[in-house]
């Protein structure tokens, strides 16, 4: 929501446009990421007899691997939330977190 709010403010021209990229990209991203999470976990665990230690082994670091990607992927769009509010105040002189009223 923050993200979609930042876009309409920075480009009031196109709303419509920006908007409908920014929930493109959030719908990919919402099929991406658990279509990405399966792959990782499939193939950690391929060949492998399952309730085997070495299957609980190999799915226990498929899932660690895929918990580290996704801290990633939010450290990464914390920090962008971050720039943008920082982008923001220099831009409009004010802070996009300040009530509106």
């Amino acid at each position: 929501q923050t993200g979609a709010a930042l876009l309409s403010e920075y480009f009031p021209v196109r709303k419509g446009r920006s908007i409908g990229m920014y929930y493109t990209f959030m719908g990919l991203a919402a099929f991406g990421a658990p279509k990405i999470s399966s792959i990782i976990l499939q193939s950690s665990t391929h060949g492998l007899v399952p309730q085997t230690p070495e299957y609980i082994a190999a799915e226990i670091t498929a899932k660690s691997t895929i918990i580290n990607m996704d801290l990633l992927v939010a450290t990464a769009g914390v920090l962008v939330i971050g720039t943008l509010a920082l982008r923001y105040k220099g831009i409009f002189g004010k802070s996009p977190f300040a009530m509106r009223g």
